[in-house]
């Protein structure tokens, strides 16, 4: 019999240095409101439709009025809701296009944050993913970020 334990869910995962890994932006507990509408305005960069002048401004209106600074925003888009909800975009054939029902965002969201991050920590990889997972949408989040200043 060993007398190592099975990490608990309390254990926090912890990098190379023994430094626990923390999300960008997650702390620990339910997404604010501002956190949650963040995430429904980010998703409607990856309906399968595309998007004009007036739809990008009116996700930059949405962000803004999140009060959530660009830098947090930019880190909720590629590492939150980029791993989500990129696969619409893949889909054949076409995805959802209307958009994302919101509960289901949500829990998406919460789900891909509650999984460990065992190569989060490896940045080539972490780089390649997020590049992976923006790659159709990245013209469009310029065009927000631009009007979020």
């Amino acid at each position: 019999m060993s007398d190592v334990s099975a990490p608990s869910a309390n254990d926090a995962a912890k990098d190379p240095a023994g430094h626990p890994i923390h999300h960008p932006v997650d702390d620990g507990h339910a997404p604010s409101p501002a956190r949650r509408e963040a995430w429904l305005a980010l998703s409607e960069l990856f309906l399968d439709t595309a998007l004009d002048a007036a739809d990008i401004a009116a996700i930059a209106r949405r962000l803004r009025a999140t009060g959530l600074p660009a830098g947090a925003l930019q880190q909720l888009y590629q590492h939150e809701v980029a791993p989500v909800c990129w696969r619409n975009l893949q889909a054949v054939p076409g995805g959802a296009w209307a958009g994302f029902e919101p509960a289901w965002l949500v829990n998406a969201v919460q789900q891909h944050l509650a999984r460990p991050p065992l190569l989060h920590a490896w940045k080539p990889l972490q780089h390649w993913r997020v590049t992976r997972w923006t790659a159709r949408t990245r013209d469009d989040w310029l065009r927000v970020k631009a009007l979020l200043v």
